[in-house]
């Protein structure tokens, strides 16, 4: 049984407030953080229209991932991720809904511990997360900003800050995505004091849908700023944690549409 225990925190444990400049007059400030979150909301539009992502609100998942089975299902705003596996003979299950979380063994269910539940909860919630993004970006509650283009290594990147206040899990990041294809290529985060980034190694074209493998470091040296993450990451001054990959995926589109 794998959960991602010594990975839980890599992803959802992120950052504490980034804060920007507010040296300009309030109608101005105003008009540019409006014009700010217009643009941000525009480039994660574009980079979903990219690709079938954007109807993963509608969809059925199935997946393996470090060699277990997981199965999702969408539907508008409901939700249904399930985790199999075995051990010592025993088929264990993990069920996360918008309802809870159930935890059976061999049918039955079994009552776990608040800790180890937050455990399971958070490590569906990542397997769910990375491979698909930016999909979920577009959520209710989930503010996005955009902050700047930078080059890196010759490319230039969309840099748009994501909150997500009401989730206790995940607060802030920072995404870049390349300008001209808007594909994602970093995110980065804190998390228990560390500083992380997460790098898209590859993506893999499935009926349409854009799946991202994602190597995830931790900065040797943890920085306030997360807009200074890349340089560290450039200067080697990281370790890689963790790879989200997922295997053997079959999606099929529901028919349903979302109001």
């Amino acid at each position: 049984m794998k959960f991602f225990l010594q990975e839980k925190q890599l992803i959802f444990g992120l950052v504490s407030s980034i804060l920007l400049c507010a040296c300009q007059p309030e109608n101005k400030k105003s008009s540019s953080k409006s014009h700010s979150r217009e643009k941000a909301e525009k480039i994660i539009n574009q980079s979903l229209s990219s690709s079938a992502n954007k109807n993963l609100a509608t969809a059925e998942i199935h997946f393996n991932y470090q060699g277990e089975q997981y199965t999702t299902r969408r539907n508008c705003n409901l939700f249904k991720y399930e985790h199999y596996y075995k051990k010592y003979g025993d088929v264990y299950k993990d069920v996360y809904t918008n309802t809870g979380f159930k935890h059976y063994k061999n049918g039955e269910t079994i009552q776990l511990p608040q800790n180890e539940i937050d455990e399971r909860v958070l490590a569906l919630k990542t397997v769910n997360y990375l491979p698909f993004v930016p999909y979920g970006l577009t959520k209710d509650r989930v503010f996005k900003t955009y902050l700047e283009d930078e080059v890196f290594k010759g490319k230039t990147y969309e840099v748009i800050q994501v909150r997500k206040p009401d989730n206790i899990q995940v607060k802030n990041a920072l995404y870049w995505l390349e300008k001209d294809t808007k594909h994602l290529k970093f995110i980065s985060y804190h998390a228990q004091g560390e500083t992380y980034l997460g790098v898209v190694k590859n993506t893999v074209q499935i009926d349409g849908f854009t799946l991202a493998n994602f190597d995830v470091y931790r900065l040797k040296k943890p920085l306030e700023s997360l807009s200074k993450v890349l340089i560290a990451y450039q200067k080697e001054e990281v370790e890689k944690v963790a790879n989200y990959a997922i295997e053997n995926v079959e999606i099929k589109q529901l028919n349903t549409s979302c109001k």
